[in-house]
Order: C-alpha cells, then structure tokens, then sequence
C-alpha cells in the first residue's frame, strides 16, 4: 500500500505531465476569429473562412486502404517544379468533355 505522500507526488507528477502536454498543444495551437493554425516546426495547416492551406518543407503524404477522391465545383491545378508521376496497377481514365491537350516537348505513346 502507498503512502500518503506518495500517493500525492504521483498525482502531481501526472497533474504536471499533463500541463506539459497541454502547454505543448497551445504552443502548436493558434487561433483567432479568422483563423485557425496548427504548426509544427515548419509545417502548417491553417483553416479560414476561405480555404485550407496546408504548408511543409518537408513530404505531404495522403494513405488510405479506400478509395481516394478529389472533388472540385471549379477547376483543379497540378504544378511541380520537378517531375509528376502518376500510375495506376490497374486501368488509367483520363477523359475531357471537352479539348483533351497533350503537350510536351517529346511524348512517347507506348
């Protein structure tokens, strides 16, 4: 059986663990009315009114063992300053109700 007193140090021991933990959380953890920001290190998420904004020097990496969809009501945009790569094991659809254009300066079918 413990002691009082010990009883009461690891109560506070826990009580000061857990102010740690939430001290961390509200440094990571900026709001305001417009805004809502959860930064670690040099990466950010913020939500506004607007949008969301997620930014990173480091690797964004989506995993899911579903499916995965993107949805827009205007248009969607891929840029990269270095290579797009995309691959499918199975069947790759890539339609247009519209103009499909294909531009580069080589294009290999194969």
């Amino acid at each position: 059986m413990a002691l009082p007193q010990a009883q009461a140090l690891q109560v506070d021991l826990k009580t000061r663990s857990l102010e740690m933990r939430v001290a961390q959380l509200e440094k990571a953890l900026q709001s305001s009315d417009k805004s809502l920001v959860f930064q670690v290190g040099n990466s950010r998420i913020e939500i506004t009114a607007t949008g969301i904004k997620l930014k990173t020097s480091g690797t964004i990496e989506l995993q899911t063992s579903g499916d995965f969809r993107v949805w827009a009501g205007a248009n969607v945009q891929v840029s990269a300053t270095g290579n797009v790569s995309q691959r499918a094991s199975g069947t790759m659809l890539v339609a247009a109700s519209s103009t499909l254009s294909l531009k580069g300066s080589t294009i290999n079918e194969n």
